[in-house]
């Protein structure tokens, strides 16, 4: 495998073994300040697009059934720092989107992480 860095676009090959797309982000909590465990909550959405970049659909894990595509469902927690971790997926048929119009689809990851008042007492006094 390789890195795709932010902003890329990929090619991706289509013939009739290629039908669908898979969209994927794996993480854990981690240990923070004082050894306590922060939770760590990654959510992965898609947006598909025509060629002008206008949205025809979009799955979130808000509304995790799109036109042609589903989300696996929302995790809000990592699980432990060196556990099994959490996974969320987002599955889209891009013959049907395609279809419809759609050029290109957008995968966003976005994460928001729960920390104790120790924790941000800790950052906001340079960990004094």
């Amino acid at each position: 495998g390789r890195s795709i860095p932010r902003g890329s676009r990929v090619q991706m090959a289509h013939d009739n073994k290629n039908k669908y797309l898979r969209g994927f982000i794996w993480w854990t909590n981690f240990k923070g300040n004082g050894n306590y465990e922060h939770r760590v909550d990654v959510d992965l959405s898609a947006v598909i697009m025509d060629e002008n970049l206008n949205k025809i659909d979009q799955i979130t894990y808000y509304s995790l059934k799109g036109k042609h595509g589903v989300h696996s469902g929302d995790i809000t927690s990592g699980g432990e720092e060196h556990g099994k971790g959490a996974t969320e997926l987002v599955d889209l048929d891009m013959d049907a989107y395609k279809a419809m119009g759609g050029k290109y689809a957008e995968l966003v990851s976005q994460q928001s992480l729960e920390s104790t008042i120790e924790d941000n007492i800790a950052l906001s006094s340079g960990g004094i």
